[in-house]
């Protein structure tokens, strides 16, 4: 676990990653009348929108249980999808379901495009509430910041000649259907009521409080409005109540892809240590935060590659502390290589675009973001065996690094150095190619068991000199391992290191 929880606080502070929210525009929408939706789509929108995956929409959960959870019938249910995929608010493709009602948002209190997504809105208080008694509660939700008060005039709130069209809503025909509306929103504590002119303030807690909102409206018990009025405006402010304002419910979409993979593969995820899934989910989030879609599928292909091949394995790695780094050094990484190897051959125009080459929707800009993300998270181990790949797959660096895309010599140096630091190490020369057979096998990161591999080696290889020596010098006629002179310069007369390929 340790390993994990190291691995994890790598990643824990770089940034606040950003998750699927409620598209603020989408429920002023709703709650000014504009998009006429029924009471039962608008529950299923707010209950699925936290297990929407913000980069594509992709929902995560079982529509089924989403039926039996706001305990619709299955004909309602059914005319409520319909519904939402009519006005575009819901899509189907390859199986999923995915959100049109949704924005990405680390949830900054200067982003207003979002709405926050509160526990209240899937509370029975909310989903018992009437079609206009929910259009009311969303429009103050949408009014301006959740949890603070913003004027409207009363006027505005129902139809009569006062209403100025521009503002407020419509769908109340009179001062008393509103009125009964907004007086089961605050008897249910949801809404608190500011009557501005005179400083007043009514919520669940306020002694007769619908008296008390007629007398300031002038109007009587009936909804009739006094003749003395008949032209006079009422200002009120509206606000979500703090009680639940502050209670938000966090988008879990990126826990419940990974289950959502792990059972289809007969993998019992509860079993996963929580730590271990956050550093899946941690590493998801530093690819797509860089890639966006490109980041995600290559994600998606590796996690289900791992899960596939794997299977209950999975669960004894995790025993081990292992499953999460198995699945980067593995699966994650190489399907990185995949991309690396594909896009070098598109840079050298031997296999044309970019797309084809990797067989990815990554776009040219995003090549160096993606080298970025590979040289923090790989070992020297997958460096050497990245070049290995490269140089099999008939690919040139000299082609490649003269050009003006930097970050491809920046790689390029970085696998170099590497070929460099562990030719030095040993006073027994090792060729390139037994760098790489040792980083097939995971041994540059681990020195001990490099080291027994090389001492191993000494004793049954022998490698054919560089250059020759006489007789006398050669042990027992043998081929002679080369070891560089005292005077042997590692640099050319710049001073730069030489490549190990032009050794």
């Amino acid at each position: 676990m340790a390993i994990v929880q190291d691995m994890n606080k790598s990643y824990k502070y770089k940034y606040k990653a950003k998750t699927a929210k409620l598209n603020r525009d989408i429920f002023k929408s709703i709650g000014n009348g504009s998009l006429n939706l029924s009471s039962s789509s608008i529950h299923i929108m707010t209950y699925v929108a936290k297990y929407i995956d913000g980069i594509d929409g992709r929902i995560y959960v079982n529509m089924e249980q989403v039926r039996k959870d706001l305990f619709m019938q299955p004909d309602t249910f059914k005319r409520a999808i319909s519904e939402l995929m009519q006005n575009e608010m819901l899509l189907f493709n390859d199986g999923f379901y995915y959100s049109g009602f949704h924005v990405l948002s680390n949830g900054g209190t200067k982003e207003s495009f979002y709405l926050r997504m509160l526990n209240a809105y899937t509370s029975p208080e909310v989903l018992n509430l009437s079609k206009n008694q929910q259009r009311l509660f969303y429009y103050i939700a949408t009014m301006g910041m959740v949890g603070v008060y913003k004027t409207v005039n009363v006027e505005n709130l129902y139809k009569n000649c006062l209403h100025d069209t521009r503002y407020g809503i419509q769908y109340f025909d009179s001062y008393r259907d509103f009125a009964d509306a907004l007086f089961e929103l605050i008897e249910k504590g949801l809404v608190s009521v500011w009557l501005v002119n005179e400083n007043k303030f009514i919520n669940h807690t306020t002694s007769q409080f619908k008296e008390a909102f007629h007398t300031y409206c002038e109007n009587d018990i009936e909804g009739r409005k006094k003749r003395t009025s008949a032209n006079r405006m009422h200002k009120i402010a509206l606000k979500i109540n703090d009680s639940i304002a502050n209670d938000v419910s966090h988008n879990c979409a990126n826990e419940a892809e990974f289950n959502y993979f792990a059972e289809q593969y007969q993998i019992v995820h509860q079993f996963i240590k929580i730590e271990t899934k956050r550093y899946f989910i941690n590493l998801k989030n530093v690819l797509t935060h860089s890639l966006g879609v490109a980041g995600l599928v290559i994600y998606r292909t590796a996690l289900e590659t791992y899960f596939r091949e794997n299977e209950e394995m999975v669960l004894y790695y995790d025993m081990q502390d292992k499953a999460a780094n198995y699945f980067k050094d593995f699966y994650l990484l190489k399907e990185v290589e995949k991309i690396i190897v594909g896009a070098l051959t598109s840079a050298c125009g031997e296999k044309g675009a970019l797309a084809a080459a990797v067989n990815y929707p990554i776009q040219k800009e995003l090549v160096d973001k993606l080298i970025s993300f590979y040289s923090s998270e790989a070992s020297p181990n997958h460096l050497i065996c990245l070049d290995s790949d490269i140089e099999s797959s008939g690919v040139s660096w000299l082609k490649i690094i003269n050009q003006e895309a930097e970050f491809w010599k920046d790689l390029y140096d970085k696998i170099q150095d590497i070929y460099r630091f562990y030719c030095l190490q040993f006073t027994t020369d090792i060729s390139k190619d037994d760098l790489r057979s040792f980083a097939r096998m995971g041994l540059l990161t681990q020195r001990e068991e490099l080291k027994k591999a090389v001492n191993e080696m000494k004793k049954t290889v022998r490698i054919l000199p560089l250059h020759k020596k006489s007789p006398s010098e050669n042990d027992y006629g043998k081929p002679a391992t080369f070891k560089p002179d005292d005077d042997f310069n590692f640099t050319d007369k710049n001073g730069k290191l030489i490549n190990w390929l032009d050794w």
